[in-house]
């Protein structure tokens, strides 16, 4: 299914192009609002206005490695007299979670006990003759006591039924943690006190980085330490928080306000396999950085981090493919995203540049120019803070899949690479890659695993190199 890199920010402004295009769907959500909103008038001119410009819509939208930003309309805002200039996308699966402010204050906040917290989920896409994706807003009632902490620590579950939107907050008590999960579930929140089950590490606190979710489970996680997870569609009386540590040797001190620049959790294979992914700085006596990929696999004897593969940016750096996009080597990128059809393929920016590589086979895919939301204050980097994957719904899907706008090979390999990821994946079998001559170690799967399953872009008619099926399972987090 083709998928597109959203930016997080929403530019708080329609798109003037965009006006009169949103279709008879919101149409009909317009009409709503105003028969809800007939008295007093001045909400009702608030409505009509809104109606003249869906909820929410795209730039015409573009694929990877360029970046898709959207907009909100006026009836996307809380306070439509007051509206948030740059909202933040939380989550994105078959409908976005949006957080809004009302002006002064902007949505995208990541400081704790955020003002005016307002969430909207947004469902009911559509598209235009332009090429734009447009949504309508459904607010989400507002959070009892205590409302959100921090919009980094919301997670949302809206691949499988029913959707569930919660928050996980965290508190140290002298040696050990507290946590509290606060949870949206058919139509209404829930607070729940739950055991937190993190160690102790010298007394230092839990500090939010984000979502993500993996089947019907929510991970929080710090990604100087590790996560926490839930599955929420378990009996209110069956719930639990696993914890789940970084990879050995990976944990730092503490959070540095960087982070994201260098490491990221993902989804891939349809929202089933738990990457992490690390930049690493070179060691002692080494030329380069690495970039290192771990997928989250259960076994008989508990969780484990599997090393998919690990990658000297030296061999990317020396790769034809690097030189022929023209950017500097020795410059260490920003790790952007992981493509959720490929786990081989991973993003990273470089100034305005933005480019995949297929990291097993140290090679450049495809290198764009992206544009983020400028918001005030220094430029902010294209990370998996301020960028998130998306796979399209169906229902644009089969729309843009024909559009003129579409790359129609690209589109095409991107169907074919998870239709081929689905069938077989290698994350159980496969070792460390980090010589083009090194052979991969047998690690239980009774056979040597080739280097990698990947789709070729430039040679489209390659075909495929499909690696053994896993002989491990994901189980539930």
């Amino acid at each position: 299914m083709p998928w597109v890199i959203l930016g997080r920010v929403v530019r708080g402004e329609p798109v003037p192009d965009a006006v009169g295009v949103q279709g008879a769907q919101q149409q009909q959500h317009a009409a709503v609002a105003l028969d809800l909103n007939a008295d007093p008038p001045e909400e009702a001119e608030d409505a009509a206005a809104a109606a003249d410009e869906p909820d929410f819509v795209t730039a015409p939208v573009v694929l990877p490695p360029r970046v898709t930003i959207l907009a909100a309309g006026r009836g996307a805002h809380p306070d439509a007299n007051n509206r948030d200039r740059f909202p933040y996308i939380i989550a994105a699966g078959r409908f976005l979670l949006a957080h809004f402010a009302v002006a002064p204050f902007f949505g995208t906040t990541f400081d704790d006990n955020p003002q005016n917290t307002r969430l909207v989920l947004l469902r009911h896409f559509h598209t235009t003759a332009q090429g734009q994706i447009t949504a309508a807003a459904e607010p989400v009632p507002g959070v009892p006591v205590p409302s959100i902490r921090n919009i980094q620590s919301v997670g949302l579950v809206s691949t499988c039924e029913p959707t569930v939107i919660a928050e996980l907050q965290v508190d140290r008590a002298g040696d050990h943690f507290t946590s509290t999960l606060i949870r949206f579930q058919y139509g209404r929140w829930s607070r729940r006190d739950m055991e937190c089950p993190l160690p102790d590490e010298n007394g230092r606190p839990w500090v939010p980085h984000g979502a993500i979710c993996v089947n019907s489970s929510i991970c929080w996680f710090d990604l100087s330490w590790g996560m926490l997870s839930c599955d929420l569609h378990q009996p209110e009386e069956e719930l639990f928080i696993n914890y789940h540590p970084l990879p050995d040797d990976h944990m730092l001190p503490e959070a540095t306000p960087d982070i994201h620049n260098r490491r990221c959790i993902a989804v891939t294979r349809n929202d089933t396999r738990l990457r992490y992914v690390e930049i690493t700085p070179a060691a002692a006596g080494e030329a380069a950085p690495t970039v290192t990929m771990w997928t989250r696999f259960i076994r008989a004897d508990g969780w484990e981090w599997v090393m998919n593969y690990t990658m000297s940016f030296d061999r990317i750096w020396d790769d034809d493919s690097y030189t022929a996009i023209g950017l500097p080597r020795d410059v260490v990128p920003v790790l952007s995203a992981v493509s959720p059809a490929n786990h081989h393929v991973v993003y990273f920016a470089l100034g305005q540049n933005i480019f995949s590589v297929n990291v097993p086979m140290h090679r450049v895919e495809q290198c764009g120019i992206y544009d983020l939301v400028n918001m005030p204050g220094p430029p902010r980097p294209a990370s998996s803070r301020y960028l998130v994957t998306w796979k399209l719904p169906e229902e644009v899907d089969e729309v843009l899949g024909n559009n003129a706008l579409a790359v129609p090979g690209q589109q095409l390999s991107l169907v074919a690479e998870e239709e081929a990821q689905e069938e077989s994946d290698s994350e159980a079998s496969e070792g460390v890659i980090e010589d083009e001559g090194q052979e991969v170690p047998d690690m239980g799967g009774g056979q040597l695993a080739p280097a990698g399953i990947y789709y070729d872009y430039q040679e489209p008619n390659k075909g495929l190199i499909q690696p053994p099926g896993d002989d491990a399972g994901q189980g539930d987090l």
